[in-house]
C-alpha cells in the first residue's frame, strides 16, 4: 500500500494513491525499486516500502539520480531523517 510521507491523499474520487498514479501519471523511470511518476509539473516518487514523496519541477530527476548513486534505502533514510528534523524545528517554532 502506498502512503504519502506527509499523510496527504489524492482527491477522494481516486480512492487512494494506487489508482491516482495508474490513472493520471506516467512512469518516468524505475531505479533500485523506486518508481518515479510524473503528472504535469509534479513528481511522485514511490519507494519499495510504499513511501510516497511528492515534489515539483526538476526535483524528481535529481532524487532519482541520488537513488541510482546511493541506493533506495539510503536515500529514503535520509529523507525521513530530514523530515523528522524539519518537524522538530517547526514544533520548536510553534508551527
Amino acid at each position: 500500500m502506498i502512503h504519502a510521507i506527509d499523510g496527504s491523499q489524492p482527491h477522494e474520487t481516486y480512492k487512494g494513491w494506487e489508482n491516482f498514479l495508474s490513472q493520471q501519471c506516467e512512469v518516468a523511470s524505475i531505479v533500485d525499486g523506486v518508481t518515479h511518476y510524473y503528472y504535469s509539473n509534479c513528481n511522485y516518487i514511490v519507494f519499495p516500502d510504499g513511501t510516497l514523496i511528492e515534489n515539483f519541477g526538476f526535483w524528481g530527476n535529481n532524487l532519482m539520480r541520488r537513488v541510482a548513486r546511493d541506493g533506495a534505502d539510503i536515500v529514503l533514510a535520509r529523507l525521513l531523517e530530514q523530515r523528522a528534523e524539519l518537524k522538530e524545528l517547526l514544533a520548536q517554532l510553534g508551527g
